[in-house]
């Protein structure tokens, strides 16, 4: 599951509940309510003990883990290009995120650094200027996301 604010859990149960309880606590909206939102995007196993007015108790678990969604990145650019999106090195996503990135010509020397860009945002990101000549640079992403992603590999910037 991706973490979005109005992820919950809870069991599928019948009758008449006289008591839920979960745990751990940490993580969770409430911990005596049957269906609690996750109010933290960790990876852990949540419990919950469920008591019916009879004074019967199940007890069930579940897993939950996160991951980051995939991510998309041109492997070409062109400055010049006539479709905008085209024209700049900037990192997509099926869901919005914060990103640094830098990026380095051939010889290691940074030529473009950016804090806290936002993802699908044309506008931001790398745009070679007109100084900047063709071919192969190298960059860095660091993703705020869940998993800390760092995303590296190499771009053409073709004139």
């Amino acid at each position: 599951a991706i973490y979005e604010e109005s992820l919950s859990i809870g069991p599928i149960v019948s009758g008449t509940l006289e008591a839920v309880s979960w745990s751990p606590t940490q993580g969770l909206s409430c911990t005596n309510c049957l269906v609690p939102y996750l109010t933290a995007a960790d990876a852990q196993k949540y419990t919950v003990t469920v008591t019916d007015v009879s004074g019967c108790t199940s007890t069930a678990s579940v897993d939950v883990s996160f991951r980051s969604p995939p991510y998309f990145l041109p492997n070409v650019i062109h400055p010049a290009s006539q479709w905008p999106e085209n024209q700049r090195f900037f990192l997509q996503s099926s869901h919005a995120r914060t990103y640094d990135i830098s990026i380095y010509d051939r010889w290691g020397n940074k030529v473009y650094a950016a804090e806290s860009l936002e993802t699908n945002r044309q506008g931001q990101g790398w745009h070679p200027s007109r100084d900047t000549p063709s071919g192969v640079y190298i960059y860095k992403i660091t993703v705020e996301d869940v998993e800390g992603t760092v995303l590296a590999g190499d771009v053409t910037v073709m004139r």
